[in-house]
């Protein structure tokens, strides 16, 4: 049954590559593909295979949690390959005239904000606390550090403003200064990115980077761009990983360790670990141990931003921290546990929940799609895009819920650059070459 299921997967895999035709390596359904492939193909046949499990999940719920990986990528191809997401991407307003001093503020101010949220960090829990242990820094945001995370999450948008208003912009060259200034930000952010402990913020800061690099240099990634990406994604991966690691456990990883092909393997397989967990969930479920949330962690998010200083009482947002904290542990003081994106909409409301979640997602990824491809020489549209598709990537992983937190977080932090930085139309126009050159 399990062999069924997952060549099921691959057969609906192979059909949406079909209907994207391959015109574009990083169109989103692309990448949302290779998700399904991995959580819900290569590791339940891992585990089936004889690769040790992360939590005690017997084949019924790896049975089970393969089928939902079916009904998440059939929901997403039901939103993505709808007609109406090109509809609203027609409607989107797009930038016309970009003011350059206010943006210079707003980074500025970013900056600075950034800047005072590190270093409040490091002043509470201690810089040499921080050298012996860096992943303290990654629990401590945990712990009341929701303001402060947000604090250095704008560094991150003042890095991508940076970055994409330097590719889209028409100049034709750039000072020394100004590349120099761009890598200094990107050596700062990459640094706290690093503090975090946090591989998948690594990975987003990365790879919004390459996809606004890319799309400055063409409109679509065709399949000749292989030669390049694929070993550039691999180097990456690599790059991220294994320092990371380094970093964070201080050489309990040796190097010749590092680059042994059956520590990556394994390295690949805890990555893949949400899917073992979520399957830990389902067989809570199915047992009665836990009763489906029916979406009302989300109602939470309406508090989200009422400081807990001002109400201690506050109740937990954050649906992963409340399951690990009811079986596994304190979640300050050990990993908080992901169950995968639609392992989480099938604990919210089972096998309807991950249909109707995930094609909204699909919706919402096409129509920035199109929008992008609408204005494909704006600063604003590759923006937007290159945030909310990574963003989406790096939450699979994780939870629908987080995907809906970051991309709250993320329209909190850029509305005021679009308000404040840019002139806006809503009536769609021709797209050219020089779209953005009034920059």
């Amino acid at each position: 049954m399990l062999y069924l299921l997952a060549i099921s997967i691959l057969v609906l895999s192979i059909v949406g590559i079909i209907m994207t035709k391959l015109r574009d390596l990083l169109e989103p359904a692309l990448g949302i593909i290779l998700m399904h492939v991995l959580f819900f193909v290569i590791r339940p046949l891992s585990v089936s295979s004889g690769i040790p499990a992360f939590y005690p999940i017997h084949e019924p719920e790896v049975i089970l949690m393969t089928f939902i990986g079916i009904l998440s990528l059939s929901g997403f191809y039901a939103g993505y390959f709808a007609n109406f997401p090109r509809l609203i991407a027609k409607r989107l307003p797009f930038v016309t005239h970009t003011k350059r001093n206010s943006l210079t503020a707003i980074f500025f101010l970013y900056i600075l904000a950034g800047l005072t949220g590190a270093l409040y960090v490091f002043h509470q829990i201690g810089i040499q606390k921080i050298l012996h242990s860096p992943i303290q820094l990654a629990y401590a945001m945990k712990v009341g550090g929701g303001y402060l995370g947000l604090m250095i999450g704008m560094v991150k948008i003042a890095l991508w403003l940076f970055c994409a208003l330097t590719l889209f912009s028409c100049a034709r060259t750039k000072s020394l200064l100004h590349y120099g200034s761009l890598f200094l930000l990107l050596f700062f952010v990459i640094g706290l990115t690093l503090l975090e402990g946090l591989r998948g913020e690594v990975f987003r800061v990365v790879g919004v980077l390459l996809v606004l690099w890319f799309y400055s240099r063409v409109q679509r990634v065709q399949l000749n761009w292989l030669v390049i990406l694929l070993p550039l994604l691999f180097f990456a991966g690599w790059l991220i990983l294994v320092p990371l690691n380094l970093f964070r456990h201080f050489g309990v990883v040796e190097w010749s360790i590092a680059t042994n092909a059956s520590w990556v393997w394994g390295q690949l397989q805890s990555f893949l670990q949400p899917f073992d967990w979520g399957a830990y969930l389902v067989q809570k479920i199915n047992n009665g141990d836990l009763k489906p949330f029916l979406f009302s962690p989300y109602l939470n998010l309406l508090i989200a931003f009422v400081p807990r200083r001002l109400w201690p009482g506050k109740p937990v947002i954050s649906i992963e921290y409340l399951l690990t904290e009811r079986f596994v542990g304190d979640p300050s003081v050990v990993p908080t546990l992901t169950m995968t994106l639609p392992g989480e909409l099938h604990l919210e409301l089972p096998f309807a929940g991950v249909i109707i979640g995930m094609a909204f997602l699909g919706m919402v990824l096409r129509a920035l799609y199109e929008y992008r491809l609408l204005h494909s020489n704006n600063w604003l549209a590759n923006f937007l895009f290159a945030n909310i598709y990574i963003a989406t990537l790096k939450s699979f992983y994780t939870s629908f819920q987080t995907w809906v937190m970051e991309i709250i977080v993320f329209i909190a932090l850029i509305t005021p650059v679009v308000i404040t930085g840019t002139k806006l139309k809503t009536a769609r126009r021709k797209r050219g070459r020089n779209e953005n050159c009034n920059y």
